[in-house]
């Protein structure tokens, strides 16, 4: 059996663990975008070293002048790239140091919270049983107990008749005539209608036998709404009685060493809700500098793109099959090796770019999982789950529920709908033991 904060601490771990994991997918878009950056530079300079060959001619001279400007473009765009990694870079870092100070801080509250949970739980538990000796304890708690089952009772039969006045009402409503009269308010003092009105209404009503029907229909009306009533006065009742008995346990717990237990348990929630909050708010900062971050991995910041474009515009204005057919006319090495480089410049650009755009899916996949985990801790702690107890038999169990989540095996609902079903409910220090 796991307790609420035990529970708490695994979605932690998990959470962290999906971090790191993401980290690492994050630095292998990077160096792709980076090496995917460093090929079309490598084939810009190259085109510009085969522009050279032209360079007794006015259209040469402008191409290698082209090709520099754009050289010198790429880099400035680049140094602005590099420029705005290393501030989310150094952002980031000290929103981890942050981030762990808060994790040991939220760790220690924790074990604090534990630690006066179990006493209080103690201390409560001792309280109730010398209250078992008690007279007007044991009084009171029959009476409420007694109220409380005569108005389940009670509520029961109102449901039993309510469906009573569904089933057996139904030939009466699938009666137009009945019901037209019924509508009317035929046979009671509501009844309003001209005389030639009457004398049609009683005719229709010998026809179809209302006289008869009609105390049978209103009775089926009238039952459930009497026993209604009924019930609510001794759903009244109950709450009466079940609250002088709460009142009389929660003055006994909240008394001597039980409500000094409850008093420090419920400073130490508190505490421990706040950091939660900060930590909360400090990881949700943390995922904004990672989506920042990510974006730039991918290349879809608008200095990369601008490098990008900057050099396919470049290429896009020289006349590559001149350069290239000029090159393989020429007797020089230099030529020959500049045409070999841009082959293999050009199979490595496909290969890292196919590498490049799968390794985009698998971020985007698991960072769409990663937020999953993350409103899942934002549910557990908003939803009140940490109150309650869970019959996994170890924290491996639900590991493996957390795991299959985060590979997107089952989805959050799935989730939710196997933790609902481990969930027991757990009497803690502030929860009333009444009908218990």
């Amino acid at each position: 059996m796991l307790n609420g904060l035990q529970v708490r601490g695994s979605i932690d771990q998990a959470l962290q663990q999906a971090v790191r994991e993401s980290e690492v997918i994050d630095r292998e878009v990077s160096h792709l975008t980076e090496r995917l950056l460093k090929l079309r530079d490598d084939e810009t300079q190259t085109y510009r070293e085969l522009a050279r060959l032209r360079l007794n001619t006015t259209d040469g001279s402008q191409l290698v002048g082209k090709l520099s400007h754009a050289d010198q473009q790429l880099k400035q765009l680049l140094d602005k790239r590099r420029q705005t990694a290393e501030e989310i870079d150094t952002a980031l870092q000290a929103l981890k140091v942050r981030l762990q100070s808060l994790r040991a801080e939220r760790d220690a509250a924790q074990a604090v919270t534990e630690e006066r949970m179990s006493k209080a739980r103690v201390a409560e538990e001792a309280v109730l049983a010398e209250l078992m000796k008690n007279p007007d304890h044991a009084r009171l708690k029959q009476a409420a107990e007694a109220a409380v089952q005569t108005a389940r009772f009670a509520s029961q039969k109102t449901a039993i008749a309510e469906n009573d006045r569904v089933i057996k009402g139904k030939p009466y409503e699938d009666d137009p005539l009945f019901m037209y009269l019924w509508r009317r308010g035929y046979g009671t003092t509501e009844y309003r209608a001209n005389p030639l009105t009457r004398l049609f209404d009683r005719w229709v009503a010998r026809h179809a036998g209302y006289a008869k029907s009609r105390p049978n229909y209103a009775m089926l009306q009238e039952i459930p709404m009497r026993l209604s009533r009924h019930a609510a006065q001794l759903q009244e009742i109950a709450d009466r009685e079940a609250g002088a008995f709460m009142q009389l346990e929660q003055a006994a717990l909240d008394a001597g060493e039980s409500g000094r237990l409850r008093g420090e348990l419920k400073e130490a929630q508190s505490g421990l809700d706040r950091l939660e909050d900060q930590l909360e708010a400090t990881e949700q900062e943390a995922s904004r500098l990672m989506e920042r971050k990510n974006i730039l991995a991918r290349g879809e910041d608008e200095p990369t793109k601008n490098a990008f474009g900057v050099l396919e515009e470049a290429l896009r204005r020289t006349n590559i099959r001149e350069l290239w057919e000029a090159a393989l006319g020429t007797p020089f090495e230099e030529d020959d090796a500049a045409v070999r480089r841009l082959e293999r410049i050009h199979s490595e650009l496909k290969r890292v770019q196919s590498a490049l755009e799968n390794q985009k899916s698998i971020q985007i996949a698991h960072q769409r999982r990663l937020q999953e985990l993350e409103k899942v801790r934002r549910e557990y702690r908003r939803g009140g789950y940490g109150e309650g107890a869970w019959d996994f038999g170890s924290s491996d169990m639900l590991s493996v529920l957390l795991g299959e989540l985060l590979r997107g095996d089952i989805t959050r609902d799935v989730f939710w709908d196997n933790m609902r079903r481990h969930q027991r409910p757990m009497p803690g220090p502030f929860d009333s033991p009444f009908g218990g």
